[in-house]
């Protein structure tokens, strides 16, 4: 969600089989039957359907067209996070699902399929860097926090530090993190090393639907400032965005 309008957006994706699904011959129980319905079916042929704003199908072969790749949800979600994010506007995107569904892939992604996290970075700081009329000047920082039992934890402090972070409401900028660094970014590849540093430190347990499996709530914030000059000397204009990219840990709880 994001934007002027505080627009809300739920969309589902559904992921291809893993090795282990393989292995043991499962039967698909979900089907992506439109741009915006899915069906599940139960042991006993039971169809239920679900409506969404869009619906992802990444479980059929890459070749088929409407496969939805890394970049098809770039182009669908991603981009519009970026426009708003520079148009001053706060963004949350967060993945939601059971363990093992593919949360941690669609934001983060892997070396050769890069999530929307990266994507949006990357693009964020192109149109920066690029520069161009009523770009101005700006400055980013980044901020990581995991929160893992309850207990909050920075994942850009250096190794041994034991600093204590405390959430705060302040009627200036409402709820935040006391104590949770904002490091200063210039570049994309800025970024990416401080995810990379993050993404090392962060609380990961084996699990039996996921030997990778995230345990933890992770919250990447990349803040964006901008002074856009006025025109004939005018006052100009300053805008300030959050964009956060939420990676929630998987829940074991299906009702929920």
């Amino acid at each position: 969600g994001g934007g002027g309008g505080g627009c809300i957006k739920v969309c589902v994706r559904v992921r291809p089989f893993n090795r282990r699904e393989l292995a043991s011959q499962e039967s698909r129980c979900v089907h992506v039957r439109s741009a915006t319905d899915v069906a599940m079916t139960d042991i006993l042929e039971a169809e239920r359907s679900f409506s969404f704003d869009r619906a992802y199908d990444s479980s059929i072969d890459p070749s088929d067209e409407n496969f939805a790749s890394q970049e098809t949800l770039m182009a669908d979600l991603g981009v519009e996070v970026k426009r708003n994010s520079l148009e001053g506007y706060n963004s949350c995107l967060f993945a939601y699902g059971q363990t093992g569904s593919g949360k941690t892939f669609s934001v983060l992604g892997a070396p050769d399929a890069p999530g929307l996290l990266p994507r949006v970075v990357s693009e964020v700081f192109d149109t920066l860097v690029a520069g161009g009329e009523g770009i101005g000047t700006y400055s980013c920082s980044v901020a990581y926090l995991e929160i893992y039992m309850e207990a909050l934890r920075d994942l850009l402090a250096p190794p041994g530090d034991t600093t204590k972070l405390e959430v705060r409401n302040s009627p200036q900028v409402g709820v935040y993190i006391q104590n949770l660094k904002e490091t200063p970014v210039f570049t994309k590849q800025d970024v990416n090393q401080l995810l990379e540093f993050g993404a090392k430190n962060r609380m990961v347990a084996a699990t039996c639907m996921n030997d990778q499996s995230s345990r933890s709530h992770c919250i990447f914030t990349l803040e964006i400032r901008r002074k856009i000059p006025g025109a004939d000397g005018g006052p100009g204009q300053q805008l300030r965005s959050k964009l956060n990219l939420v990676d929630l840990a998987g829940s074991a709880r299906a009702k929920r």
